[in-house]
C-alpha cells in the first residue's frame, strides 16, 4: 500500500532569527580539529533549487539557517511518520517499512537541493522525531532540513554492506585519485595482489603484495585523501583484488559510505541510536572450482555526516569508519572484510586462505588512514583498508557526550 503524505505549508522565513547572522561560513576554509569556529550568514548556500541565488537575506529580511540551500523559499510539511524500522531511497522517494509496506513520500514532503558539492535529497518538515532505525540508500545523499527541532533517538545508517551502498556513496569514476587502485592480472598465473582501500578524510591502505615463492609482485597505492568538501558527499569505493591470468577472480571493492545531512534552524539532538555512515569491506579473492590465489578487495571509505544548528547535542554515536580489506585467496577463497562499525573500534581485514595474506583493518577513531596488509604471501595478497571519511558540526552551541570517529570538524 501507498500513502501520500499530505504538506502543510509553513515557510521557512518565520524562522529568521533561529540561527541569528552567525551561521555558515565557508566550509572549505575550515580545519579538521575537534573545535567550534563562529559563523556568518555571508556565503551560506551559494547554490539552491529555488531561484534565490544567495541563499542570504532576502526581500522580507528572512535569513537561511542552512549553508546548503535557501530555506526562505522553502514550504514545511508538518513531519514524517517513521513508526516502523524502515529503509528510504533517495532516487524513488520510498519508505519501505520492515513490515512490507511502502509509503512514497510526496514532493512537498521531500525535495532535490543543489548542495555545494552535489545534488542531497531532503526532507523538508517543521521538526522530526526519529524513534525508529531508518537505513538510507540511493544514488543521493539523504538529509533533513527542518525549521524546528530534530531529534534521533534510533539509527540513521548510510553505511554500505552486502545489502546495498549508503545513500549517496560515489562511484568510481566520481572520485578520482580518492578511489582505490586494482592491480593489474598475475600475466604467468601467479599469485595476484589485493585491491587499495578507498579514500576521503584518509587515505586508503595500500593493496597487499603477493606471491613471495614464484614472481613477485606489489600491490598498489591506497586511494589519496582529500580536503573537506563544501557540502554533503559520498565515500569512494576500494579497488578490486587482483586475479590470476585472465581468471577475473579477484575480490570486489566495497562501496565508500553515504552521506547524511541534518539541518535545523533551532536544535539538533542526536539523543541515542547515532548516525552511521561506514565503508563496506572488499570481498575475498576467489579460490573456488579451477579459480587460485585471487587478491582481495580494498575496503570502501567512510562517508559523512554533517549537522548544523543553533544548537547540536550528540548523546549516540557519530561513525564514518573505513571498510576493511578482504582476504587473498590460494586455492581456497579469502574471507570477506568487516563493513565500517558504528563506534570507534575499526572493521577487522577478512582472512587469507591458506598461504595467501589477511586484509588491513579499516580507518576508526583517531586513525584516519585505512592499514596495508603486512608481509608478502606466497599466494594472493589482501585488500587495503578504507580511509575516514568526514564528521561536521556547524553550530554555536556544542555538546558532545559520545563517540565521533573520525574526530568532528566544524
Amino acid at each position: 500500500m501507498r500513502i501520500v503524505f499530505v504538506a502543510l505549508g509553513l515557510v521557512g522565513c518565520g524562522f529568521s532569527g533561529a540561527a541569528g547572522s552567525d551561521m555558515g561560513d565557508d566550509l572549505g576554509d575550515e580545519t579538521t580539529d575537534d573545535t567550534t569556529d563562529d559563523m556568518s550568514t555571508d556565503e551560506a548556500g551559494d547554490e539552491t533549487t529555488d531561484g534565490t541565488g544567495d541563499g542570504g537575506v532576502g526581500p522580507d529580511a528572512c535569513t537561511s539557517w542552512s549553508t546548503q540551500t535557501d530555506t526562505c523559499a522553502i514550504s514545511f510539511s508538518a513531519t514524517i511518520d517513521v513508526d516502523e524500522d524502515a529503509t528510504y531511497n533517495t532516487d524513488t522517494h520510498e519508505l519501505t517499512l520492515i513490515g512490507g509496506e511502502v509509503r512514497l513520500i510526496a514532493g512537498s514532503a521531500q525535495r532535490d537541493i543543489a548542495g555545494l558539492a552535489g545534488v542531497v535529497n531532503v526532507w523538508t518538515v517543521e521538526s522530526l522525531d526519529l524513534l525508529k532505525n531508518l537505513r538510507v540508500v540511493g544514488s543521493k545523499p539523504f538529509g533533513v532540513i527542518a525549521p524546528g527541532p530534530i531529534r534521533i533517538a534510533a539509527i540513521i545508517d548510510a553505511t554500505s554492506k552486502a545489502s546495498g551502498a549508503g545513500a549517496g556513496a560515489r562511484r568510481f569514476d566520481a572520485c578520482g585519485t580518492a578511489a582505490g587502485r586494482t592491480p593489474g592480472p598475475h600475466a604467468n598465473g601467479g599469485g595476484a595482489a589485493g585491491g587499495s582501500g578507498g579514500a576521503f578524510q584518509g587515505a586508503g591502505g595500500d593493496g597487499g603484495d603477493a606471491d613471495a615463492n614464484e614472481e613477485p609482485v606489489d600491490g598498489p597505492l591506497g586511494g589519496a585523501a582529500i580536503a573537506q568538501p563544501d557540502g554533503p558527499l559520498g565515500g569512494c569505493p576500494g579497488g578490486t583484488g587482483g586475479a590470476q591470468g585472465n581468471q577475473m577472480n579477484g575480490g570486489r571493492a566495497g562501496a565508500g559510505g553515504g552521506a547524511v545531512y541534518l539541518a535545523s534552524g533551532t536544535a539538533i539532538d542526536i539523543a541515542s541510536g547515532g548516525i552511521t555512515a561506514g565503508g563496506r569491506g572488499g570481498e575475498g579473492g576467489d579460490g573456488t572450482s579451477n579459480l587460485f590465489d585471487g587478491g582481495g578487495g580494498g575496503g570502501g571509505s567512510g562517508g559523512m555526516i554533517f549537522l548544523e544548528a543553533p544548537t547540536v547535542a550528540v548523546h549516540g554515536p557519530l561513525a564514518a569508519n573505513g571498510g576493511a580489506g578482504g582476504g587473498g585467496a590460494d586455492s581456497n577463497s579469502g574471507a570477506k572484510g568487516e563493513d565500517g562499525k558504528h563506534g570507534d573500534n575499526p572493521a577487522n581485514g577478512g582472512p587469507g586462505s591458506g598461504s595467501s595474506g589477511d586484509g588491513a583493518t579499516g580507518s576508526a577513531g583517531s586513525i584516519l588512514d585505512g592499514a596495508s596488509p603486512m608481509g608478502r604471501p606466497n599466494s594472493g595478497g589482501g585488500g587495503g583498508g578504507g580511509g575516514a571519511g568526514f564528521i561536521i558540526i556547524k553550530t554555536l552551541n556544542r555538546t558532545v557526550e559520545s563517540v565521533l570517529s573520525p574526530p568532528g570538524s566544524s
